[in-house]
């Protein structure tokens, strides 16, 4: 749905701008300006990493729009604490100002996810990122995605995608 969804706004988006240049009109020109930054806030949007996280942990555009702000509003609580390797599921509760019997039972509803595999499915998903980028050592990425240990990062991630980090071959 994303990469749908960003080939066509980047088209839309280009085709716009052409059409901007060759109107003499000024205020149907500046009508065609807004609608090409709004289509440019939404690209960036779908660019947005977190946007491809919670499209694919929530029910896309079949779920409710509340259900989804409580996906994005966790997602980035989670994000914001990454690094934070003592992050828990009672600080997420916390922040999100809930019981963790209540957050436990939204977020298995919502994504399939208990909150500690929630937890550790954004920051394996910030890990492939990462790798993507091919920029930090496996050390560095368990780091900056809040394992204290690289060899459990390792261990959690080959669980996840079914090989180790090191072997890792981006899509």
């Amino acid at each position: 749905m994303g990469d749908d969804l960003r080939t066509t706004l980047t088209l839309i988006s280009t085709q716009l701008a052409a059409i901007i240049k060759s109107v003499n009109d000024e205020q149907l020109k500046a009508e065609l300006e807004s609608v090409l930054e709004n289509a440019l806030i939404v690209l960036d949007k779908v660019n947005d990493s977190n946007f491809a996280i919670v499209n694919e942990l929530c029910c896309g555009d079949n779920g409710p729009t509340y259900d989804q702000e409580l996906i994005e509003r966790a997602l980035k609580f989670v994000d914001d604490n990454l690094q934070n390797s003592s992050y828990s599921v009672m600080q997420l509760s916390k922040d999100m100002n809930m019981d963790r019997t209540g957050l436990y039972r939204k977020l298995v509803a919502l994504t399939g996810h208990a909150p500690t595999m929630f937890i550790r499915s954004i920051r394996l998903k910030k890990a492939v990122m990462l790798l993507n980028q091919k920029r930090y050592s496996q050390a560095e990425i368990a780091e900056k995605i809040g394992f204290s240990n690289a060899a459990y990062f390792s261990k959690c991630f080959k669980e996840e995608y079914g090989v180790s980090p090191s072997n890792y071959q981006p899509d």
